[in-house]
């Protein structure tokens, strides 16, 4: 993806160069000072991009947008969401992350209330739920006892993201690792729902 975009902007850079050169010499006989100043800066510029795109390319082992049969099958696989008439893949990228594994980021929109969709599209452990702005350890919900609830809370919803436009936080476990899942309202039917591990 990243290897391929660079060899478009490159080829289209090439392109409208050469064309800028024969206009500029049919006008006035040879390229002008702009033609060089602008052909040696995206020169150095593509050089640069060059050198980063392949170490670029790397490090990003997988950048979906548009999802195969195979490719949910992969995302259902690693992060345990799977979708449903109301909840839509958009974008899963996986990367690099050192000695801890990959990090890999899923977003989805869907149509029900973010606690709907993890129990009925996810295949993980919820343990952390959003509940009037303010965010608990999912054992809170298994009691009714006030004392109980207060001693779950971890927190105000913003302060505890520092997302500002982030209206739920919510966290589950699935093959041993941890998914932070940060949902936003777009003012339509839809959810935009971004999961990161």
């Amino acid at each position: 993806m990243i290897l391929g975009t660079y060899i478009l902007i490159l080829s289209a850079g090439i392109f409208g160069l050469k064309r800028w050169k024969r206009a500029s010499a049919a006008k006035h006989g040879k390229p002008g000072s702009g033609y060089q100043v602008c052909a040696a800066l995206f020169a150095v510029l593509m050089s640069f991009a060059g050198i980063l795109a392949p170490m670029m390319q790397l490090m990003v082992y997988d950048y979906y947008l548009i999802f195969t049969d195979k490719r949910r099958a992969t995302v259902k696989t690693v992060t345990g969401i799977h979708e449903s008439d109301d909840v839509r893949y958009k974008k899963y990228v996986s990367t690099f992350g050192g000695p801890d594994g990959s990090n890999r980021t899923l977003e989805l929109k869907c149509r029900t209330d973010p606690m709907a969709m993890l129990e009925t599209c996810c295949a993980g452990t919820v343990k952390t739920v959003t509940l009037d702005g303010m965010i608990y350890d999912a054992a809170a919900l298994e009691t009714q006892d006030a004392d109980a609830l207060a001693d779950c809370l971890k927190g105000d919803l913003h302060r505890y993201t520092n997302r500002p436009n982030c209206t739920g936080f919510y966290e589950y476990t699935y093959s041993g690792r941890r998914f932070w899942l940060f949902c936003y309202e777009t003012g339509d039917e839809w959810y935009r729902i971004e999961i990161r591990a």
